[in-house]
C-alpha cells in the first residue's frame, strides 16, 4: 500500500477480503492502518476535505 489514507485502506481491505492476498504496509503507517493513530479520521488527515465536500454538494444542488 502506498500510504494509509482512507481511500487506500478501504481498497486494500476489500481486495484482501475478496482475494485473500497479503497487504503490505510500511511500518510507520501501521498505527493509522489499524485505526490506532491520532488523527486517523479522513477529516483530520485532510482538513480541507469537509469544506470542499460541502461546497461540491451545494454546487450540485
Amino acid at each position: 500500500m502506498a500510504h494509509a489514507h482512507p481511500d487506500h485502506l478501504g481498497a486494500a481491505e476489500r481486495i484482501h477480503r475478496e482475494t485473500d492476498v497479503t497487504v503490505h504496509v510500511h511500518a510507520p503507517e501501521m498505527p493509522r492502518a489499524r485505526g490506532e493513530a491520532k488523527g486517523a479520521s479522513p477529516f483530520t488527515l485532510v482538513p480541507s476535505l469537509l469544506p470542499t465536500m460541502w461546497e461540491a454538494a451545494r454546487s450540485a444542488a
